[in-house]
């Protein structure tokens, strides 16, 4: 697994977010809002049962629906109780960088996040 520096998630071309619930969700506009040239492939998962149909228009699919990304990094975006298991899985299929939402980089996010909202709601 990649060391979490944000800056590096930041600077990739292209990245595949592992996850699809709040988490994934706020991964997904975080990237967008610090890096609106990144390529998000979309968001992966184990099982589609509990998980959203799509994330912001993008569609959740199963991992195995994305094979021909293996080189594409992946961010793992869900409770850090799944983290071993799915890098582990991740591993396996050949996936070669794998970052996970950590603290330091879900502190990051959450204010980011709330910094723009705030902007949002003082600009009406």
């Amino acid at each position: 697994m990649k060391n979490n520096n944000v800056e590096d998630i930041l600077k990739e071309n292209q990245i595949l977010i592992y996850g699809g619930k709040v988490i994934a969700e706020a991964i997904f506009k975080w990237l967008r809002n610090m890096n609106p040239d990144i390529q998000i492939i979309g968001f992966a998962v184990s099982s589609k049962k509990e998980n959203l149909e799509d994330i912001c228009g993008l569609p959740i699919k199963l991992l195995e629906e994305y094979a021909e990304n293996v080189e594409c990094p992946v961010i793992i975006a869900c409770g850090k109780e799944f983290h071993k298991e799915i890098k582990e899985s991740l591993l396996k299929k050949g996936y070669k960088t794998v970052y996970k939402v950590d603290n330091i980089v879900w502190n990051t996010v959450c204010s980011n996040l709330l910094k723009r909202e705030l902007r949002l709601l003082l600009n009406r």
